[in-house]
C-alpha cells in the first residue's frame, strides 16, 4: 500500500511503525493519524484516528479482540468486534 496521498492529507505526519496481524488476516499499523486498518489484499479498510499525538504502537490481547495502542502520553484500549 502505497501511504503517500494519505500522508499528505494527515494532520499527525507519521510514517508505519508499530505492526500487528488480526485473526482475520488484517494489518493494524500505527502511521499518519492513528491506526490503519488494512487488508490482506493492500486496500486501507479503516483507521483508528488518533487526535493530536503520533501513535508508536499496537498489541492485541490474547483473543485479539482488543487492541491497545501507545500514542505520545496515552495507552488507549479499543473494544473491536
Amino acid at each position: 500500500m502505497d501511504e503517500t496521498a494519505q500522508m499528505q492529507k494527515a494532520t499527525i505526519k507519521q510514517s508505519a511503525d508499530g505492526f500487528k496481524v488480526d485473526k482475520y488476516g488484517n494489518l493494524f499499523a500505527a502511521g499518519p493519524d492513528g491506526i490503519n486498518i488494512i487488508s490482506p489484499s493492500g486496500e486501507l479498510l479503516g483507521l483508528i484516528r488518533i487526535y493530536n499525538r503520533p501513535a508508536s504502537n499496537c498489541a492485541f490481547n490474547e483473543t485479539k479482540d482488543v487492541l491497545y495502542i501507545t500514542a505520545a502520553d496515552l495507552v488507549l484500549r479499543v473494544k473491536l468486534r
